[in-house]
């Protein structure tokens, strides 16, 4: 049975959003620039945490009213999505979306609507990432790189870490990172395949955030079959768990679901094995190519739809294996594979030839994408520090930098410290003789990008104002080093942000904003229904400058 549902509507509704979303971003907003601190939690299972990740630090913010909590968890979608796209700059996302939607609060509430305001911030965010993208240049140098990875981690040494691992692996190459037992971060290069294929569930997922699955020691199971009636399957199943002195398997198939999945994450959950199912990469002809590549790999039989054997018949000598099987939601790593290094030598040889006899630069391509993976090395990350608390901070940092690396390369890069933004917001020309509330959109545009260069900078003990208002008289690269506290160029300086990450973060942020500008009621349970009217929303209120009056709170609150 649903829980009883009630509405609070327009002022009121803004307020109790405009709480949830300064809520998550001024705690998020500490972490920014160099000298940004640390947010301490306490994560569901396990002990408390310490990072400067922003979209972790938005994740672990749960409001126990769940008309404030609403905007706090899109201020956190904002963040995702941008961590989805381009692996950093959560924090800065969150400070745009923070920024827009307290820049046009103050004029909805006198009056001006919304959906007008909107019209004018759409084509300014367009307008403004343009600007963001005209100041990028590309990098690929090791110096470059480390500059990049550095700074994300805020850390030199990791960032010359990284540096020495993309100069050997790639910029696509195969990069884990997971716990070590020294006292620093440290790279280990083991034979590893990638599967760009992540978990099937959540439920196989072995990390605190439920974003990694992690199996050692483990059989493989490779298959081109859907794996997906129970009866047909049940049989081997049943084999495998009777008879396997390890119980950790990796299922790969063509397709794995329905009672077959929910029966392998059941017995996972309850401890008679453990598993990681994923579904076969690519389609066709080649979905079956690499599944062959990783039965080789694993010193397994790829079995086969074509055979009909059914699975009752099928021996368990079918099955493969690897030292570690790494899988998150979008790619899964097969390390240390058991297969006869004169077999997995011969198959590369073989793809090769088929390399030589394609008649299309695409084919090329990947025949040698296919014959690289199969005999490829996996860089793999190991990060020490003296506490498991240390340890699991720099393991975010370390993360984030390797995508932001990742971004800089694809897209090339743009002054850092917000400078970008804030150039973007002096050369931003907004159209002459739009509407008033389609002018304020632009207006509430043009005055967010300067706010994390404000923040950065205050981060760092300097007056915030006063660097914006210096940034905008600079030209070309020059920017604000919080580090040093100098002017400078930047890009020469190493402080740079890639572009696809400060363009996501543009992106996404506005997108939040403008979501929640336009909301004009907000559901929630009862029970938040009531501590808000009686509690939180006079004082909300009051913070923010507006007076209500008791008999118009309960009025405005009340379902129309």
């Amino acid at each position: 049975m649903a829980l009883p549902r009630n509405v609070v509507f327009d002022l009121y509704a803004r307020l109790a959003l405009k709480e949830g979303v300064d809520t998550v971003a001024n705690t998020v907003k500490v972490t920014m620039g160099p000298k940004g601190r640390n947010v301490v939690y306490k994560p569901s299972l396990g002990g408390p945490q310490i990072t400067n990740d922003g979209v972790t630090v938005a994740r672990d913010i749960k409001l126990e009213n769940t008309f404030i909590h609403t905007g706090a968890a899109i201020v956190y979608e904002a963040c995702m999505q941008t961590n989805t796209v381009a692996g950093d700059g959560t924090t800065t996302a969150a400070v745009l979306t923070q920024a827009m939607f307290n820049g046009a609060f103050k004029t909805i509430a006198a009056g001006a609507n919304p959906m007008i305001i909107r019209r004018g911030m759409a084509p300014a965010l367009v307008a403004a990432e343009e600007l963001v993208r005209a100041q990028a240049v590309k990098v690929g140098s090791r110096q470059e790189i480390a500059w990049i990875a550095g700074l994300s981690a805020h850390d030199a040494y990791v960032g010359e870490l990284i540096a020495e691992v993309f100069e050997r692996q790639g910029a696509e190459g195969a990069i884990t990172v997971d716990e070590g037992r020294g006292l620093h971060p440290e790279v280990r290069y083991v034979d590893g395949m990638t599967v760009q294929r992540g978990f099937l569930s959540s439920h196989f997922a072995t990390s605190e955030q439920l974003t990694e699955a992690v199996l050692d020691d483990c059989d493989v199971l490779v298959t081109d079959r859907k794996l997906t009636s129970l009866s047909d399957f049940l049989p081997f199943l049943e084999a495998y768990v009777g008879e396997s002195p390890k119980k950790r398997l990796l299922v790969i198939g063509k397709e794995v679901g329905g009672d077959v999945l929910s029966t392998i994450i059941t017995n996972h959950q309850r401890g008679v094995l453990k598993a990681i199912c994923i579904k076969g990469p690519v389609f066709g002809e080649r979905q079956r190519w690499m599944l062959e590549d990783l039965a080789i790999f694993t010193g397994g039989t790829l079995v086969g739809e074509e055979t009909g054997q059914p699975w009752r018949e099928v021996p368990l000598s079918v099955l493969g294996t690897a030292k570690r099987a790494r899988a998150t939601r979008d790619e899964t790593y097969v390390i240390g594979g058991g297969g006869d290094p004169a077999a997995i030598n011969e198959r590369v040889e073989y793809i090769w030839l088929q390399q030589g006899r394609a008649k299309n630069n695409f084919d090329r391509e990947k025949f040698q994408e296919r014959a690289n993976n199969l005999r490829g090395s996996l860089a793999e990350i190991l990060v020490g520090a003296p506490t498991k608390v240390e340890r699991a901070e720099m393991q975010h940092r370390i993360e984030d930098a390797i995508s932001a690396t990742r971004a800089g390369l694809e897209e090339g890069v743009v002054p850092g410290g917000g400078s970008a933004l804030a150039r973007a917001a002096a050369q931003l020309r907004i159209p002459a003789g739009l509407p008033r509330d389609e002018l304020v959109g632009w207006q509430v545009v043009r005055d967010a990008l300067c706010v994390p260069a404000e923040v950065i900078a205050s981060n760092a003990g300097y007056d915030g104002a006063v660097v914006v208002d210096e940034l905008q008289t600079r030209s070309g690269r020059e920017g604000f080093n919080a580090l040093t506290g100098q002017f400078e160029d930047l890009i020469a300086a190493g402080v740079m942000d890639p572009l696809k990450v400060t363009r996501s973060a543009l992106r996404n942020a506005g997108s939040a904003a403008i979501m929640l500008i336009t909301s004009e009621a907000v559901v929630g349970d009862v029970g938040s229904y009531a501590r808000w009217v009686d509690y939180y929303q006079p004082r909300v209120a009051k913070k923010y400058g507006f007076v209500v009056e008791e008999s118009s709170r309960r009025a405005a609150s009340a379902a129309k």
